[in-house]
């Protein structure tokens, strides 16, 4: 399995959140969000971290982890990865 999309979702009714999906190869979607400085934080997915994470395997959640750890961003976009831990039904 290997991550092929990031797509960040704002609504204007909740301007301070930003929902982040992770799509796979297989159909899986992972969600996450974050109330932290979401301009910034989309910015960063979309520019740095995304291109980063496609083509990895999101299964691997203990390594990606750790990749995060060491970059010292995991606040960032660890949280919609993790949401493939336990396996959710594609959509």
């Amino acid at each position: 399995m290997k991550i092929t999309q990031i797509e960040t979702i704002r609504i204007e009714e909740r301007p301070q959140i930003i929902w982040v999906q992770i799509h796979t190869d297989e159909g899986y979607i992972g969600l996450g969000e974050t109330w932290y400085a979401p301009t910034v934080v989309e910015a960063a997915i979309h520019d740095f971290f995304g291109p980063l994470l496609i083509g990895r395997d999101p299964a691997t959640i203990e390594r990606l982890n750790l990749w995060f750890d060491s970059l010292r961003a995991k606040r960032l976009v660890l949280a919609p990865v993790s949401a493939f831990a336990e396996k959710q039904n594609p959509q």
